[in-house]
């Protein structure tokens, strides 16, 4: 379609002076009123638009789903107070009666580094929009796919009837194939039928490893798999995906892993078609620095499961993390008008101002 063109451009030439007028209202009720992480906001909401949707949309529709998405959450948070009013509150349908703080799972550690306040939100309301990308990640999982890569007559994997062999093998990768080949599988957390989490004793923690494996010396290891379309691509390990990876190797000590790998495979295509197109993998070793950092985010979690407030860094905002959050529709954290969070996630957070 149409190159493009930048956000403030685009916002003029395709929407109208009264869209235009109520796009401004709309985000100064979400609680925009600082100029800069609105535009801020803007733009990655249009970049992430713009790059999903370039191929096949025209730039006038790009910049209609900007200012839908907008408008959207603006309505959905005004029909609660409007609802609430004649006496039912629609949020209040999504609402967690009960929370249980009794154990913190490597899920929790890693949504909390993620976001803390997208942490609060997930254990507050129950939300059915999950993305497509973790529904296409949950999909490749389920084939538990490295499993068979350690068996020496079966050195291929296979990706929606895509075979995936050396070919991803690379002077970048190749520690972790190399490993893989010389170790024995412990468990695949992916399999329906032996999915289990493990205890540990060192403290209230729950987890569950996409797998374990024992290479060649007899030492466990764990492997966590991300699913990214390709369009994604990063050479950044995202801290939360270590925290997971850290959390397993430092708490599970029915496991002992000496170290970690989190692989990320990126994929191009669509439905049926998908197909990988390429292997980035990280190796998390075991560090008395990486043990102390996720011991504070467990006592932050921790607290925070029990009632407490916890500081919001807003100096630690991105926007472009914001716009990709799967629950972002209830956050008003975003706007950077709150230095505290808590669960529940109250209406002085998500409410419009």
């Amino acid at each position: 379609m149409g190159n493009q063109t930048n956000l403030k451009e685009a916002l003029y030439a395709y929407l109208d002076s009264a869209q235009f007028a109520h796009l401004g209202y709309a985000l100064k009720k979400l609680g925009f009123h600082n100029e800069s992480l609105k535009n801020d906001y803007l733009d990655k909401l249009y970049q992430k638009v713009y790059e999903k949707l370039r191929e096949y949309k025209s730039l006038e529709t790009i910049a209609w789903i900007v200012y839908s998405n907008i408008r959207e959450e603006f309505v959905f948070k005004k029909a609660s107070f409007v609802d609430e009013s004649e006496g039912v509150d629609v949020i209040t349908k999504y609402v967690i009666n009960e929370i249980d703080a009794g154990y913190i799972t490597a899920t929790d550690i890693s949504s909390y580094v993620f976001c803390p306040a997208s942490y609060c939100i997930k254990k507050s309301f129950i939300d059915d929009e999950a993305t497509i990308e973790a529904q296409i990640g949950t999909g490749f999982h389920e084939y538990s796919r490295l499993v068979y890569y350690t068996d020496a007559s079966k050195r291929s994997l296979v990706f929606g009837g895509n075979v995936i062999g050396d070919q991803y093998y690379n002077k970048d990768n190749h520690y972790f194939f190399d490993d893989l080949r010389k170790s024995k599988i412990v468990y695949a957390g992916y399999d329906a039928n032996s999915k289990k989490y493990f205890k540990s004793s060192k403290a209230n923690f729950f987890g569950s490893p996409n797998y374990i494996f024992a290479n060649e010396n007899g030492q466990n290891y764990v492997v966590q798999e991300k699913f990214r379309n390709a369009k994604k691509r990063s050479n950044i390990l995202r801290s939360s995906h270590k925290a997971q990876v850290v959390s397993y190797i430092n708490f599970l000590d029915s496991i002992d892993a000496l170290y970690g790998y989190i692989v990320y495979w990126y994929y191009v295509g669509e439905d049926d078609s998908k197909r990988i197109k390429e292997c980035i993998v990280f190796k998390v070793e075991k560090s008395e620095t990486d043990e102390e950092e996720i011991q504070s985010v467990f006592q932050d979690v921790s607290w925070i499961n029990e009632g407490f407030d916890l500081e919001f860094d807003r100096d630690k905002l991105d926007a472009k993390k914001c716009v990709n959050c799967v629950v972002n529709r209830f956050c008003g954290h975003k706007t950077g008008r709150f230095t505290q969070v808590s669960i529940p996630y109250g209406k002085e957070y998500y409410g419009l101002i």
